[in-house]
């Protein structure tokens, strides 16, 4: 059986990666995201899928380096 997509559709992605998006800290990854948000709206409007959920792809793991980072050393002394 085939797995579930986390998402039921593009649409769906791009609302729930553009919430993320904005409450991200401004920063490097947060004006990366942006740029993939755009760069996936544009395939959306020429109907290229494949290449919108690239770009929300990027995005997700653009602002998913940021969380990493903006969390401090994960070592401890």
């Amino acid at each position: 059986m085939a797995s579930r997509p986390r998402f039921a559709s593009t649409v769906e992605k791009m609302r729930a990666i553009r919430a993320t998006c904005a409450a991200a800290p401004a920063g490097l990854a947060k004006t990366t995201a942006e740029r993939h948000i755009q760069a996936a709206e544009a395939a959306q409007r020429r109907g290229w899928e494949g290449e919108c959920n690239r770009r929300l792809d990027s995005a997700a793991h653009a602002l998913a380096r940021a969380a990493q980072c903006s969390s401090g050393p994960s070592w401890s002394r």
